[in-house]
């Protein structure tokens, strides 16, 4: 072994060692990012709920704020129901050695292939939503005195803007799916030792996954369309809606003014919380498809736990911003319990 090598066997044992220490976080991270995804999956039912009410379906922000909730939703549940067969395996464990657990049966390995991808398009897609309603936010706000601009506020324009931000999602899902293959890898047949097995007859293990080329075509159009294009956009939007808030304080107050800046104020939050989970990825990205050390590689994917983290709890907190900022939000809440308003509330989205 030349001295390279071995500086090299030296590198790869420490970063070893380094895993080993972390696995145990990055287990119990894996716990309670199940826990936050449940609580998630009931949050954003009600969330929808008060948003699909028809006092607000009338603006396009809510249809966009409706869309990204239908996002988090799916893609929390999917989060769940793909933790489930881990849980599953733990019990197995549990109670019997691991050499004795049979293979997932093919149905199992179809179900995984099709939920898998489902919660990282759906997170792509609200965050393409968010950059959409910033996107749309500022136009209304820098063409404010034209009617074009102004008649993007009602919801049937909002449906068409949902309508062409999803279609590409859409056809990157298809081909997503028809590249990911489920393969016969060979015979399991129970082994000898493993008392009051269920199983009596053998079962086939699959392997799953794309071909080579096809994953890394998957890859490149992910990252720059649904990763490094918001990543771009986001820091954008978001400075020239905090512009406009910053100009609409410094107005006269008055009910349209307030109207405006409580909208703006709206977009701008959910635009930071999308900023916050998606341009770190961004940077990430572009360090993977570059040629670093094997530390630099751990740390970004290190990274990369992190900001899925930080996204799995961006799927929760829509719900506060609206219920903290939107004054018919509040409004219908009391009402859903009971609560009847008798002032006019002024419709701020």
């Amino acid at each position: 072994m030349n001295i390279s090598q071995s500086d090299d066997y030296k590198e790869f044992d420490f970063w070893d060692h380094i895993i080993i220490l972390v696995y145990p976080v990055l287990d119990y991270q894996a716990h309670v990012k199940f826990v936050i995804a449940v609580i998630g999956v009931f949050v954003n039912i009600f969330h929808l709920i008060v948003l699909t009410r028809k006092s607000l379906r009338v603006y396009t922000i809510n249809i966009f704020l409706i869309g990204i909730a239908i996002c988090d939703f799916i893609r929390l549940l999917s989060y769940v129901l793909l933790a489930l067969p881990d849980y599953h395996y733990r019990y197995q464990k549990s109670i019997m050695s691991s050499i004795c657990i049979p293979p997932p049966s093919y149905a199992s390995c179809f179900l995984f292939v099709h939920f898998t991808p489902i919660p990282r398009v759906f997170q792509d897609l609200a965050v393409w939503f968010g950059v959409a309603m910033a996107v749309l936010r500022v136009i209304i706000l820098k063409y404010s005195l034209s009617l074009k601009a102004q008649n993007l506020i009602s919801s049937n324009s909002g449906i068409w803007i949902l309508f062409v931000v999803c279609l590409p999602h859409i056809v990157y899902w298809i081909f997503e799916f028809q590249w990911t293959e489920i393969r016969e890898y060979g015979i399991w047949e129970i082994p000898s030792g493993c008392a009051n097995f269920t199983y009596t007859s053998p079962r086939i293990i699959y392997s799953m996954g794309p071909e080579e080329y096809q994953n890394e075509t998957l890859l490149l159009v992910e990252g720059i369309f649904f990763t490094l294009i918001p990543s771009i956009i986001l820091p954008i939007v978001t400075i020239v809606l905090i512009y406009f808030l910053k100009t609409m304080k410094r107005s006269t107050a008055s009910n349209n003014n307030n109207h405006n800046a409580r909208s703006t104020k709206m977009v701008a939050l959910v635009t930071v919380t999308f900023l916050l989970a998606t341009v770190p990825l961004g940077i990430t990205y572009l360090y993977q498809h570059t040629d670093f050390s094997f530390g630099i590689s751990f740390f970004c994917s290190m990274f990369v736990i992190i900001c899925e983290f930080v996204s799995l709890i961006n799927g929760t907190m829509h719900f506060l911003l609206c219920v903290c900022i939107s004054s018919q939000y509040q409004r219908i809440v009391r009402e859903m319990f009971g609560r009847k308003i008798n002032r006019i509330s002024v419709a701020i989205l």
